[in-house]
């Protein structure tokens, strides 16, 4: 298994994530604000704190994140609230769209993820059994809590 040190350095050295990177740039420069330094920033701000993780062809360097390089990442970087501001609307999280959405099934989950809002629970938004039941009973729903279940995990 790579070290985290070998999984950054085997994506700072790959052609198809340094084409990206370029690509990236030429997406963004239309923004008057933008200058390449804030790319550095941004890429090293998704990092902070995370781990890439080298998945087929593609690096997740951020559970917040698509995989880069990918089509989900571009899709990603138009969904700009401001199109020929692109730069500063991403950096204000100002979005045409919901970038993700999180669905919590139980807040009694045993793991403490950094990252995750499980470990501040708020009581009145648990499910109930019931409520929990009746969501895996409609399609979208079914969808949503299988995808969750193997996101998270709980003993109680």
């Amino acid at each position: 298994m790579l070290t985290h040190r070998q999984d950054v350095q085997r994506m700072l050295s790959d052609p198809s994530y340094l084409q990206f990177v370029v690509d990236m740039d030429r997406s963004l420069r239309s923004d008057p604000e933008y200058r390449s330094r804030n790319q550095v920033k941004i890429l090293e701000g998704a990092a902070r704190g995370e781990r890439v993780i080298p998945f087929e062809d593609k690096y997740v360097v951020s559970s917040f994140f698509p995989p880069m390089p990918s089509r989900a990442f571009q899709t990603f970087l138009e969904g700009a609230k401001c199109k020929d501001k692109k730069y500063a609307s991403l950096a204000r999280g100002e979005r045409s769209a919901p970038l993700s959405t999180h669905v919590c099934i139980t807040t009694r989950c045993q793991y403490r993820c950094e990252h995750c809002g499980a470990t501040t629970p708020d009581k009145c938004s648990e499910l109930s059994l019931e409520q929990r039941l009746w969501a895996t009973k409609r399609p979208i729903c079914a969808q949503v809590a299988a995808a969750a279940s193997c996101q998270g995990s709980s003993t109680t």
